[in-house]
């Protein structure tokens, strides 16, 4: 822990900063150049580089310790964080942003909890949560008037096209009655200073697909199975053995199969229809014999 001399280059009076400290195995160090104000006096320059060197060293002090890891104290979104940095390496872009994005949901529901707080019911509550989640509209359907209404409203189409793109084509798929961009319709509705069930019936809320509620679950999973084999937390109550998920009923449904009989008769019918044509093909090419003239 110390700094330089005070030095002189062409932007100025500088100094060099430098810290390092290490504990229980971790090695934290520093650097840091400074420069100081000009038109000072050689007693002002010192006293900056010590009043600014003391700020460095508490700034380095609780940067150290923010990233200090306290098994007893460390709370899950700190260690997603440390989780997700740690396999970054072996993931593709794309999978990392996915995580990235994916963690925000985890920490916003469970992130204060610490490691060792963590109970069945805490994971149970966010597999519930993440079960019922639905997206965020982005359609909604037109009124069964709507060519009526927007008969008695006065405004600038080409003016609005320029603030939301696409006016033109959203209008007409809602003359027609289909759905239109959710977003379009808010934009219109506050243009022509309207209420939105003015013109629009419900939005269309769409439920996101089971493969993307299980990531989140899979993430926790995932996560939490890293820090028992690390011993930050002696069991991982996100596991199938304290906690369920819902199921996929997509690939729940019964599917209509053929009985062992059915499929018997089939085999024999098929090959009694091989046999039989085989045979027809043969009597084709007998050979006619010739008469004499």
């Amino acid at each position: 822990m110390s700094y330089s001399e005070i030095k002189q280059n062409a932007k100025g009076y500088y100094s060099d900063f430098e810290i390092k400290i290490q504990d229980d195995g971790m090695v934290y160090r520093k650097k840091k150049r400074v420069f100081l104000d000009k038109g000072l006096s050689e007693k002002g320059r010192n006293r900056q580089v010590m009043l600014l060197h003391n700020q460095f060293m508490e700034d380095c002090k609780e940067e150290f310790d923010s990233q200090r890891i306290d098994e007893d104290h460390i709370r899950l979104s700190k260690y997603i964080d440390l989780f997700l940095e740690e396999i970054k390496i072996t993931k593709s872009n794309s999978q990392y942003t996915n995580y990235k994005t994916q963690s925000k949901v985890i920490k916003e529901k469970l992130g204060n909890l610490r490691l060792k707080d963590i109970r069945p019911i805490h994971v149970q509550q966010f597999f519930n949560y993440i079960a019922s989640i639905k997206k965020k509209p982005t359609y909604i359907l037109p009124k069964n008037n709507f060519n009526e209404l927007i008969k008695d409203i006065k405004y600038k189409a080409r003016e609005f096209n320029k603030i939301s793109q696409g006016h033109f084509k959203n209008m007409r798929k809602a003359k027609l009655g289909l759905k239109v961009s959710y977003k379009w319709a808010i934009d219109f509705t506050d243009y022509i200073n309207k209420p939105l069930d003015y013109l629009f019936k419900e939005p269309i809320i769409e439920d996101y697909s089971y493969d993307m509620k299980k990531r989140y679950i899979m993430l926790l999973r995932t996560c939490l199975q890293d820090a028992k084999r690390k011993l930050f937390i002696e069991e991982n109550y996100a596991s199938s053995d304290y906690t369920t998920f819902i199921k996929n009923v997509h690939y729940n449904k019964k599917l209509n199969v053929f009985k062992l009989d059915e499929i018997k008769r089939i085999y024999n019918y098929v090959s009694n229809l091989e046999t039989s044509q085989n045979r027809t093909e043969k009597s084709m090419w007998v050979r006619v014999p010739h008469e004499a003239p």
